[in-house]
């Protein structure tokens, strides 16, 4: 066991911890690196899906008001004709 120094608050503490026992800093490890790279994965894979389904909705959206608006123009024209 060896003792490291915080680098937030410089105080030492056992190299067993995985954070500062004196501010709660928390060591920056290969472990938490990979953590955080899984995590952000994730979360870009489900944002990518939200913006897909997000892309779909508004197509049909506007493809529905745009047809709705040909449609109505061609009942009013022949109701005038």
């Amino acid at each position: 066991m060896a003792l490291v120094k915080c680098e937030e608050c410089s105080k030492e503490y056992s190299s067993t911890l995985a954070a500062c026992p004196h501010c709660g800093y928390i060591r920056n490890s290969v472990h938490q690196q990979e953590l955080a790279r899984q995590i952000f994965e994730e979360r870009r894979s489900q944002n990518e899906i939200f913006n897909t389904i997000l892309l779909w909705l508004i197509v049909i959206t506007v493809a529905g008001t745009v047809l709705f608006f040909i449609i109505m123009a061609g009942a009013f024209s022949a109701l005038v004709s």
